[in-house]
């Protein structure tokens, strides 16, 4: 009789363990952190920010340029960028280069990346907009980026409508917080087999 109590609290034990396993063995699913901005390949993605730099230096004004790196497993689709102040870097503002830096309506893969760059449009403006998007998962999920460099003070960045329990979301701010760089990565999460214990407890007899 305490044989078979104690083989019966050891098993309550490990699905209490379990249980608690999978629902805190994921990582945060918001993370910030600040970092140099490292340009290692002749792409959209490391020349917007560059240039829009260039742009807002020139003119003494603002910048602001987003990237996405989706690492969601699954397809993203722009849905719709918008600029309440302000105005796209275009290929018009990189000469023989050639580089568009204004939203494209395209469908991009898992591990790609996506690149919008903004500057001030006039005397004393500053930057507003956001841009929506769109992941192809099972609950058609669509999630907004927004950005905010007024004309005095720090850029503001943000992102909604991504669910926490879905996917990790990893911030950074890079050139001098005139970038935000948003990585979107699917939660881990370790999910209890209850099968498996149920077939555990009918072996030892319980």
């Amino acid at each position: 009789m305490f044989y078979r109590l104690l083989k019966f609290t050891v098993v309550i034990f490990t699905i209490a363990f379990l249980s608690e396993l999978a629902h805190t063995a994921s990582p945060p699913p918001i993370e910030a952190t600040s970092s140099p901005f490292l340009c290692q390949e002749a792409s959209a993605t490391c020349s917007c920010p560059l240039l829009a730099r260039k742009i807002s230096s020139e003119h003494n004004s603002r910048c602001a340029s987003i990237i996405l790196d989706n690492k969601s497993s699954y397809n993203v689709r722009l849905v719709v960028a918008s600029l309440e102040d302000g105005r796209w870097v275009t290929s018009d503002d990189s000469g023989d280069v050639d580089i568009d830096c204004s939203p494209r309506t395209k469908r991009f893969a898992n591990d790609e990346l996506e690149v919008l760059s903004s500057v001030t449009s006039h005397f004393l403006g500053g930057i507003r907009g956001y841009a929506t998007f769109h992941l192809d998962d099972d609950a058609s999920t669509n999630f907004t980026i927004y950005w905010d460099a007024p004309l005095l003070g720090d850029n503001s960045y943000g992102i909604t409508g991504l669910p926490t329990t879905k996917y990790q979301v990893a911030l950074q701010n890079n050139l001098d917080n005139t970038v935000f760089q948003v990585t979107v990565r699917p939660v881990s999460t370790y999910s209890t087999d209850w099968g498996s214990i149920f077939s555990v407890l009918s072996l030892i007899g319980i």
